[in-house]
C-alpha cells in the first residue's frame, strides 16, 4: 500500500506549494472590486436581458430560436468575461467594447474546446443513466446492498469524466493567452496538470463552498421574497445576481490557479 503514501505526501506538497483556497478566494474577490466597472457592465449587458426574458417573455424550452439565441449571447458573455479576466489578472486594462469585440475572435475555438469537454463527461452521462434507471427510478426493486454496490460502480465510472475534467478544463485559458488550437490546448493542460488531480478537485471544491457561502443569505431572502409575495422579479433579480456573481469570481479564481499550474 505504498502508493498510497506516495500519492498523499505528493498531494501534501503540492497542495503546499499552491496558495491556499481561502486567500486565492480573497485575491478573486480583490480583483472584482479592483474591475468592478468593466467586469459588472459586460455581465448585466447580457444577464438581465437574459433573465427578464427568460422569466417573462420566452418560452426558451418549447422555442428552438429563442433557445438559440439566449444560448449564444450567454457564450458571447462567457467569452468577454474570460477576456476581461486575462487582460486585467496580467496588468492589462480593458474596456467592455474591447472584451466583446477582441473577445469574439475567441468564441470558436473555445465552442470547439467546450466540445472537447462535452466528450469527457460521457462517462459521467453513463453513471447517472444508471444510478436514474436502477436507484431513483419509480418502483425500483433492488434491495438497500444492491443499490449501494450500484452507486459504487455508478461512482467508478463517472470518475474518469472528474478527471478528464480536472485535467482538461484549463484549455479555456490557454486559448485566450495565445494561438494553440483546441487540442494544442487541452494538450497543454493535461502537461501542467499531471500529477495535481487531487489539489485541483480540493480548489474546485472549496470554490464550490466559498460561492454558495456568498449566495445563501441573499438568494434564501430573494426565495422568501419570491414564495411570499408571488413577484416574479424576485426571480430575475436571483437570477442576475448569481450571474454577476458566480461568473466572474468563478473565472478570477479558476485563472490565478491556471497561472499557478502553468
Amino acid at each position: 500500500m505504498s502508493w498510497i503514501g506516495t500519492m498523499v505526501s505528493g498531494w501534501r506538497e503540492q497542495h503546499r506549494a499552491h496558495q491556499k483556497p481561502w486567500a486565492l478566494f480573497k485575491t478573486s474577490l480583490r480583483d472584482y472590486r479592483a474591475n468592478w466597472q468593466v467586469v459588472l457592465g459586460a455581465t448585466l449587458i447580457v444577464a438581465l436581458p437574459v433573465a427578464i426574458l427568460s422569466n417573462f417573455g420566452v418560452d426558451a424550452a418549447g422555442d428552438t430560436t429563442a433557445s438559440a439565441y439566449l444560448a449564444f449571447v450567454q457564450l458571447a458573455m462567457n467569452v468577454a468575461v474570460i477576456y476581461i479576466v486575462t487582460k486585467v489578472v496580467t496588468g492589462k486594462p480593458v474596456t467592455i467594447r474591447e472584451a466583446y469585440y477582441e473577445g469574439s475572435a475567441m468564441l470558436v475555438r473555445l465552442v470547439l474546446v467546450s466540445l472537447l469537454l462535452v466528450l469527457m463527461l460521457l462517462p459521467l452521462v453513463v453513471a447517472l443513466v444508471i444510478v436514474s434507471a436502477g436507484v431513483l427510478a419509480p418502483g425500483a426493486a433492488l434491495g438497500g446492498a444492491e443499490q449501494v454496490l450500484l452507486l459504487l460502480l455508478a461512482l467508478l465510472i463517472a470518475a474518469p469524466s472528474i478527471i478528464l475534467l480536472a485535467r482538461g478544463v484549463w484549455a479555456l485559458y490557454v486559448i485566450f493567452e495565445g494561438k494553440e488550437g483546441p487540442i494544442q490546448a487541452t494538450t497543454r493542460s493535461r502537461k501542467i496538470t499531471k500529477g495535481k488531480v487531487l489539489v485541483i478537485l480540493g480548489r474546485c471544491i472549496a470554490l464550490l463552498v466559498f460561492l454558495i457561502g456568498l449566495l445563501l443569505v441573499p438568494a434564501a431572502v430573494l426565495l422568501l421574497l419570491g414564495s411570499l409575495t408571488h413577484w416574479t422579479a424576485w426571480s430575475v433579480i436571483l437570477q442576475v445576481i448569481i450571474t454577476i456573481t458566480v461568473l466572474p469570481l468563478a473565472n478570477f479564481y479558476l485563472y490565478r490557479y491556471y497561472r499557478e499550474l502553468a
